[in-house]
């Protein structure tokens, strides 16, 4: 069994209520009458809220109004942000 630290316990013990509080607030969101979702699109939390929020709108029979949207990087935007 491996031996982990202290500090690496809390931290995956932590990690772990996170993901309970994130899925929750998606699935809370889910119950209530006319929420769109939408988030980032990207790993992390808003997948966790979006993938909660479809899993309880279908178990509920409901449709899920969820959109995921990527940014497109300007890359004038970057070089100005770069000279900064």
């Amino acid at each position: 069994m491996p031996n982990y630290s202290k500090t690496t316990v809390k931290s995956l013990f932590q990690w772990l209520l996170l993901l309970v509080l994130i899925r929750s607030v998606g699935e809370h969101l889910a119950t209530m009458e006319q929420v769109h979702v939408v988030t980032g699109g990207f790993y992390g939390v808003g997948e966790i809220v979006g993938r909660s929020y479809h899993e309880k709108r279908c178990q509920m029979g409901q449709p899920s109004h969820i959109w995921h949207v990527l940014p497109v990087r300007d890359n004038q935007v970057c070089h100005l942000a770069a000279a900064l």
